[in-house]
């Protein structure tokens, strides 16, 4: 299991007070195929996900995005 994090707030500061602002969706859920060797990692290791970011295992062996890559794509 991937856990994927997203802001806290929406970035649109327009007068709104701080509940007005909270992001209903921070925490995405995703599940899927990867690698045997991550099922292997001890709780607090950190891996590189292919144009993801970085996740780190926690104790219940799901994975949590630590830092995510920065997206370049202007479309």
């Amino acid at each position: 299991m991937i856990n994927d994090y997203d802001y806290l707030l929406d970035d649109v500061e327009d007068g709104r007070d701080f509940g007005e602002r909270l992001n209903p969706v921070t925490k995405t859920v995703f599940s899927g195929k990867a690698e045997p060797v991550l099922e292997k990692a001890a709780a607090y290791d950190k891996f590189q996900f292919m144009r993801l970011g970085y996740y780190m295992k926690n104790r219940k062996g799901e994975y949590n995005l630590i830092v995510g890559l920065k997206d370049s794509y202007k479309g």
